[in-house]
C-alpha cells in the first residue's frame, strides 16, 4: 500500500473513532473498550454497519409511535361517534348540561353536530384543560353533566323528615296550604307541571270548570331550574303532556325558565329542586303560586314510567302484529291472484272455480223440469221446446222415470250492455212406457241467469249443435268452462 493511502486510510480511520468515540459520549455511555477500537481499527466498515443499525432502530421507533398515534386517533373517533349515537334524551341532556354552564344557547334538539354545539363542546373542553376537538368522549360527557349537576356549588339536599318538614314549613308561610301539599307529597324526581294563569299565556284557553286547553294542542314550555330527564322519563312526559292536551310543545322540555313566566303556557318543575335550590330562588316560584299566576295542573309520577314502558311494549307488538298480518293479508291477496289469473289461463282451474256455480244452477233447472213434470207448474217464457217435447211423449204413453244434467258449456254473456252469467246444460231424460222399451232423450238447455228471471232461454236437441252455436253467437257468450 502507497503511503499516501496508508495515511489517508489512517485518518479515515482515525476520523471514524473520533465520531464512534463521540457517539459513545452522547450515550452516556463510557470510553471504548481496547477490543472495540480494536475491532473498528480491523475492520473500519462495522462502523458505517452500527450508523446503519441506529438509523434503522430509530425509523421502526418512529414507525411504531405513528402507529400507536393513529390506534389512540381511531379508538378517540370511534368513542366520539359513540357519545353522537347516544340516544336522543341523552343527547339532549348533554346539551341541557351545556347550558346549564352557560356554554349552549341554541335549541335542545339533540344535535350534538351542530356547529353551535360543536363551538360550545370546545369551550367547555378550553374551560378545563382537554383537547378541544368540539366532540365529546363518553368519559367527557360523564364528567360535563356531573359538572352541570353541581353548577350552582353545593345543594341543600335536606333528604331527612325533618329537612324536608322545614323546607315545607318554609313554603307553608308563602304559598296555599292545598298547593304546599301537591308540591311536596311525592317522589323527588316527579315532575309538577304548572300552568300560568295571568292570561298572558299564548295559547291556554281557560275552561268554565275542568283543566284547561290548548289552541291547536300547542303550547310554549320551559323547566323552572331547568331539567334533565332520566332514562326515557323525557319522552313519557312528552305523552302524559299530549294526554292533557298538549303535544305541539316549543321549545324543549328541558329548556330553562327565564325569570319571568308570562310568555309561557306550562312550567315544569322537578320536585327535587324544592330541596336542592335556595329559599330564595323557590321563594318566587311560591309567590306565583300565591297569587295564582301559576296553578298546578297535573303530576307526572317517575314511579309510572315502567307501567308506561310496558303500555309502550304493548302497543308496539300489537303495531307489529298488526303489521305482520297486513303483509300475510298482501301475500294472501297476491296469491290468490296469482292463483286467479292461473286459473283464467288453465282450462282445468277454471272449470274448478266455476264447479261450484254451475252446480247451484244445474239444481235450479232439475226443480223447474220436476215441478212441471210432477205438478204441471208453469215454465218460463222460452221453454215451448220441452213443453211441446214432454207433450209429445206424454200422447206416446211415455213417462220421465228420471232426469240428469251435465253442464255443456258455463261463461259471461252480454245483456243491454251488462256481463252477467251464462249456461248451456245437457238433460237426459230416462223415459218409460207401459207397452214399449224404455228410451232416454237429450235436450239441452241455454238461458242467462238475472235472478230471478231467466232470460233469452232456448231448448234444442242434443244434435243440433249448429243451432247452440248461433245462440251463444247472438248473446255474446264467452266461455270460462272450455
Amino acid at each position: 500500500m502507497a503511503a499516501s493511502e496508508r495515511y489517508h486510510g489512517f485518518g479515515s480511520i482515525c476520523a471514524g473513532l473520533a465520531l464512534a468515540g463521540s457517539l459513545a459520549l452522547s450515550s452516556g455511555a463510557a470510553a471504548q473498550s481496547a477490543d472495540e477500537v480494536r475491532k473498528i481499527w480491523n475492520d473500519p466498515a462495522q462502523l458505517d454497519r452500527q450508523k446503519q443499525e441506529d438509523q434503522q432502530r430509530a425509523r421502526v421507533a418512529a414507525d411504531q409511535a405513528a402507529q400507536q398515534a393513529a390506534q389512540q386517533r381511531a379508538a378517540v373517533e370511534t368513542a366520539q361517534r359513540a357519545v353522537l349515537g347516544l340516544p336522543e334524551e341523552e343527547r339532549k341532556r348533554i346539551q341541557g348540561s351545556l347550558a346549564l354552564l352557560g356554554f349552549y344557547q341554541g335549541p335542545n334538539d339533540g344535535n350534538l353536530a351542530s356547529p353551535e354545539t360543536s363551538k360550545a363542546i370546545t369551550e367547555w373542553q378550553k374551560s378545563g384543560g382537554r383537547p378541544q376537538t368540539g366532540k365529546l368522549t363518553p368519559p367527557e360527557a360523564e364528567a360535563l353533566n356531573k359538572e352541570a349537576a353541581t353548577r350552582s356549588g353545593p345543594k341543600e339536599r335536606l333528604d331527612s323528615e325533618a329537612g324536608i318538614a322545614a323546607r315545607r314549613a318554609e313554603a307553608a308561610q308563602t304559598a296555599p296550604p292545598d298547593v304546599v301539599q301537591k308540591l311536596f307529597d311525592g317522589a323527588r324526581e316527579d315532575l309538577i307541571v304548572l300552568v300560568n294563569e295571568t292570561g298572558t299565556a299564548p295559547h291556554v284557553q281557560k275552561a268554565q270548570s275542568g283543566p284547561p286547553s290548548f289552541k291547536d294542542r300547542q303550547a310554549q314550555i320551559c323547566a323552572q331550574f331547568g331539567w334533565q330527564p332520566l332514562a326515557d322519563f323525557g319522552t313519557f312526559v312528552r305523552s302524559e303532556l299530549g294526554r292533557l292536551g298538549a303535544d305541539k310543545l316549543t321549545p324543549e322540555l328541558a329548556r330553562a325558565c327565564a325569570d319571568q313566566h308570562q310568555t309561557m303556557d306550562l312550567v315544569l318543575l322537578e320536585r327535587r329542586h324544592l330541596f336542592e335550590q335556595s329559599q330564595d330562588k323557590v321563594r318566587p316560584l311560591l309567590s306565583e303560586l300565591r297569587d295564582r299566576k301559576l296553578t298546578v295542573l297535573a303530576t307526572i309520577p317517575f314511579a309510572d314510567l315502567p307501567a308506561w314502558r310496558d303500555r309502550q311494549a304493548q302497543e308496539a307488538a300489537r303495531k307489529a302484529e298488526e303489521e305482520e298480518k297486513r303483509k300475510q293479508d298482501a301475500a294472501r291477496k297476491v296469491d290468490e291472484e296469482k292463483r286467479a289469473k292461473e286459473a283464467a289461463n288453465d282450462p282445468v282451474q277454471r272449470r274448478k272455480v266455476a264447479e261450484p256455480r254451475t252446480q247451484v244452477m244445474l239444481k235450479g233447472l232439475l226443480d223447474r223440469l220436476r215441478a212441471h213434470v210432477d205438478k204441471g207448474a208453469p215454465l218460463e217464457e222460452g221453454l215451448d221446446g220441452f213443453k211441446r217435447w214432454y207433450e209429445q211423449r206424454k200422447s206416446e204413453g211415455r213417462q220421465v222415470a228420471d232426469m240428469r244434467a251435465t253442464v255443456d258449456d258455463f261463461g259471461e254473456a252480454r245483456l243491454q250492455g251488462r256481463t252477467i252469467e251464462a249456461i248451456s246444460v245437457e238433460v237426459d231424460f230416462d223415459l218409460k212406457a207401459a207397452n214399449g222399451p224404455p228410451q232416454t232423450d237429450c235436450l239441452v238447455f241455454a238461458w242467462l241467469e238475472e235472478p230471478p228471471i231467466w232470460r233469452a232461454p232456448a231448448v234444442f236437441g242434443c244434435d243440433r249443435v249448429g243451432d247452440l252455436e248461433r245462440w251463444k253467437a247472438d248473446n255474446g257468450f264467452r266461455s270460462r268452462w272450455r
